[in-house]
């Protein structure tokens, strides 16, 4: 007959349960509980049974054990001598030393939002997501943390959440009005991410946002300049700053978006073969984008003896900034008077929007876009209005 001697952690009796409830919680089965010193002790059989069929000449096997009670639970040290043959056990159970531990659920304990948005944040650059969509978890992370107030992540329940997201800080915009239906999706989808990472990090024992769904919207249609304001748009840069005329030209001509444009360098630029190589792109990829011949001769003056150095600099000889250039395309904007569109991403809209007016070809407008898939660039493919009107005879 073999002896299988093991040291596990158990549960302790805790707010009065007696030994035959803790038997019950932790298995009983084939080992059955045993009660020491008034305290009652349930040993799952089928743990021991597996440790004496996979180690039978062994005498020492160590085992951890337990279930959460409460957010602490006190354990003690047994020994636990189990005799027989599995199937037909008997132990002994004879306490060492009581010992309060934590549950095995206790590493979010006392971990406010803000701190396990840093682990967030760690976490999404660890994993190469991009500045903008780094910046935009932490914007709506923290618009709960304001709402919800100084609350550990462990404690947020999903009822939490939808208070949160069918409150006036969800369904308002920040400038008045109704907030749109993809940004508020947005705020869901950045919840959903961020708890379950809480969760999956063991920050909090279950995922409050588990429940949350995106709403069902459609697409919006592009914010493209009607062929009027574009050409109005054209018409002030000629009269503007050379390097506002060379930037908003070459966005609206190739499609490419704020952050590429500003990214390049001028090695970057392959005026003889009519390409610039774009490194910095949506999600981290790199891309060759073709130059229309007729922007060419101004990129090249613009250019002009340069090697090297960003392509686009601020008046202190610096890389121009976002905001500099979104400053200035919304003084431009409103020279040319055009008020129903706001955002240099209109100037890729307009792009898609005329390669399809003139191809009808939604594959070759995704290749204009460099979209990475088909389905993105089918909000291009909307009825136009003067076209509907002449089929229908309207």
């Amino acid at each position: 007959m073999k002896v299988v001697e093991v040291e596990a952690i158990a549960l302790a009796l805790l707010e009065g349960l007696d030994a035959q409830d803790l038997g019950r919680d932790l298995g009983g089965g084939d080992l059955g509980w045993g009660g020491v010193g008034g305290v009652g002790l349930g040993v799952h059989a089928h743990t021991f049974a597996r440790a004496a069929r996979s180690h039978p000449g062994e005498s020492d096997i160590t085992r951890s054990g337990g279930v959460r009670r409460d957010r602490y639970v006190w354990g003690a040290l047994f020994t636990c001598t189990i005799s027989g043959i599995p199937g037909s056990l008997q132990a002994r159970v004879e306490p060492h030393v009581a010992v309060p531990f934590p549950s095995t659920n206790s590493k979010g304990d006392d971990m406010q939002i803000e701190e396990a948005l840093d682990a967030f944040v760690r976490q999404l650059e660890a994993d190469g997501r991009s500045e903008h969509t780094i910046g935009q978890y932490r914007r709506h992370v923290r618009l709960l943390a304001r709402w919800i107030g100084d609350r550990e992540v462990d404690e947020i329940e999903h009822e939490d959440v939808a208070r949160f997201l069918s409150s006036p800080a969800v369904r308002d915009a920040q400038g008045g009005g109704r907030r749109k239906p993809t940004s508020a999706n947005a705020i869901r989808t950045s919840l959903r991410c961020f708890f379950a990472f809480v969760h999956d990090a063991g920050y909090a024992q279950s995922n409050p946002a588990r429940l949350v769904r995106r709403a069902r919207c459609g697409s919006p249609p592009p914010r493209a300049l009607s062929e009027a304001e574009e050409a109005r748009l054209v018409a002030v840069l000629e009269q503007g700053k050379p390097r506002d005329r060379v930037l908003f030209t070459l966005m609206l001509r190739t499609g490419i978006r704020l952050g590429s444009a500003l990214g390049l360098d001028v090695e970057d630029v392959d005026i003889d073969r009519g390409e610039v190589l774009l490194r910095s792109m949506k999600n981290g990829r790199q891309d060759v984008v073709m130059v229309p011949r007729s922007i060419r001769g101004d990129l090249r003056a613009w250019i002009g003896d340069r090697r090297s150095r960003p392509l686009f600099e601020s008046g202190l000889g610096r890389r121009l900034g976002g905001r500099q250039a979104r400053r200035r395309f919304e003084l431009i904007l409103e020279a040319a008077g055009i008020d129903r569109v706001s955002g240099t991403h209109c100037l890729r809209h307009t792009l898609g929007t005329r390669v399809y007016e003139r191809s009808g070809d939604i594959a070759l407008t995704q290749a204009a876009l460099h979209h990475r898939s088909i389905a993105s660039a089918l909000v291009y493919a909307r009825a136009d209005e003067a076209r509907l009107r002449r089929a229908l005879g309207a």
